[in-house]
């Protein structure tokens, strides 16, 4: 969530800032990849 404020507070965006996105984005795709189905 710090990632996201960062990026969002100035209302630009460089190269740097959209990479921490997007591996933001990966990051959060691998943990919901890896819960069990019971966490459902």
């Amino acid at each position: 969530m710090l990632i996201f404020t960062y990026t969002a507070q100035d209302g630009e965006s460089n190269w740097l800032e959209g990479a921490q996105l997007v591996a933001l984005y990966a990051m959060a795709a691998v943990v919901f990849y890896a819960l069990p189905a019971s966490a459902f």
